[in-house]
């Protein structure tokens, strides 16, 4: 599942603040309770409330270039997994509190208690799993004999129609996945996330091919005498797959390898916290871009529209009545609110000393009444073109599109695609 990335501007900026230890862990805690555009607006320098240009010199050389070190980018990996097991999780469960190690309680509970799952729910239980056990690892407290026993217990309990089993049928199944090497244990699982969904069309027939093709990788003939009716072949599950050296340690990068199906790069996965953060702060932008243009068009087309057609004094005054107070919304979306920041942007925008006293645009020291009439659609279409041109400056013509498959591209080579795939 790829998205924008919480944990993946998290990590970008942690990895800035060059702070260590206890400093590090508090910033961090800090972090995860800000919004992901409020990340955004910290890595683009947007925080005090600046407007699209300003924003647009801050993250002119783009993101923070600071080598992570493997240890972070191992960090930056389990939490990037967790966070797209949450926002699953989101989707599965509108109850959620966000609380990683709650969710996973609580879809253990689900699949210990209603093994029939949606495709989702097994492939977020997986990645759980996957981030528990990359924790272990790094942490040295991961077996290959508890990695091996607990993706059996996962084959078993995502297998296709388990939940129709009578206890015979399920004493014969963990037989035959007993008989499995933890490769062929970790291939069977894939093609079980990869199925159609229950119920969709296809799904009875792939079923088939992938129980076929478990029954021959799990079990073998064997001729049988007997004595009514002769010679007879029979299948039996294989013998039980012994694991050598059961208590070794396992590495993280293995893990990583055979959980992710890409070996563990720390580059890949400091290219794709950029291009997160790059397709995080390009979309901030431009949905505030589309804010203020939603703000201002309909009110500057009817000011325009009735001026045009020597409408009467009284719908003239209302219409520009209405621009007046978008000008205002569209310059506090830019400026955040700071009554200094706007009264500076007008300046920029129009040479004059415009302010807004009481809700209405005034020109500062004049004694005289000036003409809203075109004053107000001058400074509004101005807003809309300086925020178009500096988009396009900051985006150098690229699309939103463009960042998000670069982004997309990045996660592919960085976490693989297997389960982004599946969830596709």
């Amino acid at each position: 599942m790829v998205s924008v990335d919480k944990q993946a501007l998290i990590s970008q900026l942690c990895t800035a603040s060059k702070l260590q230890g206890k400093d590090l862990e508090e910033y961090r805690a800090r972090l995860n309770k800000m919004s992901e555009t409020e990340l955004s607006a910290l890595i683009s320098g947007d925080n005090k409330g600046e407007n699209v240009d300003t924003v647009e010199l801050n993250h002119s050389q783009g993101v923070n270039k600071t080598e992570i070190t493997k240890k972070d980018a191992e960090d930056s990996a389990i939490q990037t997994i967790e966070s797209n097991a949450n926002q699953a999780i989101q989707m599965i469960d509108s109850q959620d509190d966000g609380n990683i190690s709650d969710a996973y309680n609580k879809l253990k509970e689900k699949f210990d208690s209603d093994l029939a799952k949606s495709n989702v729910e097994k492939i977020v239980y997986k990645q759980l799993e996957t981030a528990y056990f990359l924790k272990e690892a790094q942490a040295n407290n991961l077996t290959y004999r508890e990695y091996f026993e607990q993706r059996k217990e996962l084959l078993y309990k995502t297998f296709p129609g388990i939940e129709r089993f009578n206890d015979k049928q399920k004493q014969s199944l963990k037989r035959m996945i007993d008989s499995l090497s933890p490769e062929q244990v970790l291939e069977q699982q894939d093609k079980i996330l990869s199925l159609p969904e229950a119920g969709t069309e296809g799904y009875d027939d792939s079923v088939r091919s992938f129980l076929n093709d478990f029954k021959t990788e799990t079990t073998d003939s064997v001729i049988v005498q007997n004595k009514e009716f002769g010679m007879k072949v029979k299948t039996q599950p294989k013998s039980k797959f012994e694991l050598a050296d059961g208590e070794r340690l396992m590495p993280f990068d293995e893990v990583y390898y055979l959980e992710q199906g890409v070996k563990f790069n720390k580059d890949n996965i400091q290219k794709y916290n950029e291009s997160a953060a790059q397709f995080a702060f390009v979309n901030s932008v431009n949905q505030k871009r589309e804010e203020v243009h939603k703000i201002l068009e309909e009110p500057l087309k009817l000011v325009k529209g009735n001026n045009a057609l020597g409408a009467n004094p009284d719908v003239i005054n209302s219409s520009n009545k209405q621009l007046n107070t978008a000008v205002y919304s569209a310059l506090a979306k830019l400026y955040g609110n700071d009554e200094g920041k706007i009264k500076q942007g007008l300046k920029e925008l129009t040479g004059e000393n415009y302010s807004f006293k009481n809700g209405e645009l005034v020109l500062e020291d004049s004694k005289f009444k000036f003409n809203t009439d075109t004053i107000l659609p001058n400074i509004a279409q101005t807003i809309l073109d300086k925020i178009d041109s500096n988009y396009e400056k900051m985006t150098n013509g690229k699309s939103l599109e463009d960042y998000a498959n670069q982004m997309a591209e990045d996660y592919k080579s960085a976490y693989g695609s297997k389960d982004a795939t599946n969830l596709a």
